[in-house]
């Protein structure tokens, strides 16, 4: 069974746009993977077939001599360097443990890999609008996507009366509720992924009343989970999901749906990071393998020593210090006291920031990371990232695909 945080609380459930760790999705080119002197990944599968149903199933691709997972002080589990990290380089590519849509797209988007659906029809089943009838047959055989009882549990879930999230949330409460039934017949793969979200933070409590409305909408007794689970999911969806974003190159816009990945989750907040998220869900599949473009990529910004945490920005790099503090609290329940918190935090308290206090960075590195690494198009505001360790002097927006090289930083300071 799935555990839930034990402590009481009440949480309102997530804001479409917001409440999802920052969703930064690249244009879709210049995003190869790392080149052969660079790590070699070892494939980590959790008890499948195919290589397609591998994928399916949820897995993490990842560099064993990269990094680690250990105890990180005052910020509990972490992702620790274990060798020196060039700029640029792939760290970490995660594959959804569950993925599901929003609501109000879930017939504008491919139930299994979110992939918009082409305006004019798309492949079907009988059940299900899918990109293509490979996505269509993968879903059949994946206990945590669209498969054909997640659809007739759907048929018989009351949604009426709902408002966005409340409705999602449902949808993901259903794919839960059979990767459950599954494990229960004895399928290790949902065994594993079950496992695998159980071990997510939880983050901020869910009021139990709101979890019990939800649960209640569900067909049969809670579709076989308990208010206990009810809760657990929805705990660790808010403080865990991605959203993905419903138009590439829109910063922070509506999402057309969410992924929970289990290494990735294990990357702490930090707001100046050493890593930048990338996604490209609409990417064309030159292997024809269905999910392929669900991978979530993890990419350094500037060179990692070993020994250093890997960090990732829960939002956009560009927010100001009290929306910032505002949510990493009220979502994620706790306070930042990264650098740039306390460099900003001492200059809006109207005192000189302490080098030694704050990690030795100064507001003069604050405003020099920013520049050099938010993207300066008008409205972007996503992460200029080096393309790879190879070609570390070229940038790109994983919002709106602007690139830059280190030359042209160097005039534009310069101007």
């Amino acid at each position: 069974a799935l555990k839930c945080c034990p402590t009481p609380g009440f949480q309102s459930l997530p804001q479409t746009t917001h409440f999802r760790k920052h969703h930064v999705p690249p244009p879709g080119r210049g995003r190869g993977p790392a080149p052969p002197c660079h790590p070699v990944h070892t494939f980590i599968w959790i008890d499948a077939g195919t290589e397609a149903d591998q994928r399916n199933q949820s897995c993490c691709i990842w560099d064993m001599q990269c990094y680690e997972e250990k105890p990180v002080p005052g910020r509990g589990l972490g992702l620790v360097a274990t060798r020196d990290i060039a700029a640029g380089e792939a760290v970490l590519t995660d594959y959804p443990l569950v993925l599901y849509p929003q609501f109000s797209l879930r017939y504008e988007v491919c139930l299994h890999c979110l992939r918009r659906l082409p305006s004019d029809g798309a492949s079907s089943s009988s059940w299900a609008s899918f990109c293509s009838s490979a996505c269509a047959q993968a879903a059949a055989r994946d206990p945590g996507s669209h498969n054909p009882a997640v659809a007739a549990a759907e048929a018989e879930t009351r949604f009426e009366g709902l408002g966005e999230e409340e409705a999602s949330a449902l949808l993901l409460l259903l794919r839960v509720a059979t990767l459950k039934a599954a494990a229960a017949a004895g399928d290790t793969g949902s065994t594993a992924r079950l496992q695998a979200l159980t071990s997510l933070s939880p983050g901020c409590p869910q009021p139990e009343d709101a979890a019990a409305a939800l649960r209640a909408r569900l067909p049969g007794d809670g579709a076989g989970l308990t208010l206990e689970e009810v809760r657990a999911v929805l705990e660790r969806d808010g403080s865990n999901a991605y959203g993905i974003a419903l138009e590439p190159g829109v910063a922070d816009g509506p999402i057309r749906g969410s992924a929970l990945c289990a290494t990735g989750s294990r990357l702490n907040h930090e707001c100046l990071p050493n890593l930048a998220r990338q996604d490209a869900f609409d990417e064309a599949r030159a292997d024809g393998d269905p999910g392929s473009n669900t991978g979530i990529t993890f990419r350094a910004l500037h060179a990692i020593p070993a020994g250093e945490e890997l960090t990732q920005s829960y939002f956009p790099l560009w927010w100001e210090y009290d929306e910032r503090q505002s949510r990493c609290r009220e979502v994620y329940g706790f306070s930042c006291a990264c650098p740039r918190c306390k460099v900003e935090g001492a200059l809006e308290a109207g005192q000189e920031p302490d080098p030694e206090r704050c990690g030795g960075a100064d507001e003069a590195y604050v405003q020099m990371y920013l520049l050099k690494f938010v993207c300066p198009q008008e409205e972007c505001g996503g992460t200029l990232c080096p393309l790879s360790p190879d070609s570390a002097s070229v940038a790109q927006c994983n919002i709106c695909g602007h690139r830059r090289t280190d030359a042209q930083f160097m005039a534009e300071l310069e101007a």
